[in-house]
């Protein structure tokens, strides 16, 4: 059968059942916008490999834990916030506090990330104006841009309030807005 066109909870449902090589199409599926997410929350490419590995190791320990209970898809990068700020952390870095990285050091550091990675199309202005953003206000763009996740949703991973969401988000924006070349 091809399990290709069916829906995540479905998938989930027939992984619980015992086909677990229903796994690799949601891998597939959640590819591209789960090591979007991380590497553009962690700025280095090895590292964002390690930890898209650990995201789908996880995930797929735990599968049975999301049998009808709520979206793969938010389990899915929930696991992947999970991962990315205990990377931090355990690096030293508080996610949630703007001031451990101050916005000339975020700004440098994005500058550099995108030097290394050799980038040299329009993507490269909107890469750098989103690594100078805080982790916190990154993570809730790429959020919703790499994942389409509600808000809702992304408060829920998160467990910040959807108004502090929002207007968290409203603030991305204006920051990217204003680095953004006329």
């Amino acid at each position: 059968m091809n399990y290709c066109s069916c829906e995540d909870g479905q998938l989930v449902e027939i992984f619980c059942a015992g086909d677990i090589a229903v796994f690799e199409i949601l891998i597939e599926r959640y590819n591209s916008p789960v090591y979007g997410y991380l590497l553009h929350m962690i700025l280095d490419e090895n590292t964002a490999s390690d930890l898209f590995q650990e995201t789908f190791t996880t995930t797929f320990w735990c599968m049975e834990s999301y049998r009808g209970k709520r979206s793969f898809r938010k389990c899915l990068f929930t696991v992947a916030h999970n991962v990315t700020f205990n990377y931090l952390r355990m690096r030293g870095q508080d996610p949630d506090c703007s001031q451990d990285n101050p916005p000339l050091e975020r700004k440098l550091r994005g500058i550099a990330y995108c030097h290394r990675s050799g980038k040299k199309t329009g993507h490269d202005i909107i890469r750098r104006a989103m690594c100078s953003l805080p982790e916190k206000s990154r993570e809730l763009l790429l959020l919703k841009e790499c994942s389409g996740l509600s808000f809702a949703e992304i408060a829920s991973i998160t467990g910040l309030p959807v108004q502090s969401v929002l207007d968290l988000m409203h603030q991305a924006l204006s920051e990217l807005n204003a680095d953004m070349p006329v």
